[in-house]
């Protein structure tokens, strides 16, 4: 369903990563452009567990921003997940005590370009590594 913005110089509309901008001025003109880099348009999720470990550093080379999904087993009271982004730790998740097993997800944006990476500490390791792409 297209996102609808009104404004004093036209009407936009939003869909399927396409804008299309129609100037109420003008004698019916249109501009259609094509919107690139906006999050879960165009994008669906992607089983990448098979081709990631936990510690290694990965580049974003789609030319979009894409959303990464990481989940790890914990079983034990000093396990922890840490989401990187250029090389910036974005998150801290750990366990406070308790032997009873359970499982810890991060999830966060890359920008196009931009490196990330996870360090699963301790635990089962990772179970589940999902991007949006």
């Amino acid at each position: 369903m297209p996102t609808e913005i009104s404004g004093s110089t036209g009407v936009n509309k939003i869909q399927d990563g396409t804008i299309v901008n129609a100037d109420i001025n003008s004698s019916a003109a249109i501009v259609s452009t094509k919107v690139t880099g906006i999050i879960g348009v165009g994008q669906s999720w992607t089983d990448v567990l098979s081709s990631r470990t936990s510690g290694t550093t990965y580049t974003n080379s789609t030319g979009n921003a894409i959303m990464i999904m990481a989940t790890m087993l914990v079983n034990s009271t000093s396990d922890l997940l840490r989401p990187t982004v250029g090389g910036l730790e974005i998150g801290f998740i750990g366990t406070a005590g308790g032997s009873d097993e359970m499982y810890m997800s991060t999830s966060f944006i890359v920008p196009d370009g931009d490196t990330y990476l996870v360090t699963a500490q301790g635990g089962g390791g990772l179970s589940r590594w999902k991007e949006l792409r």
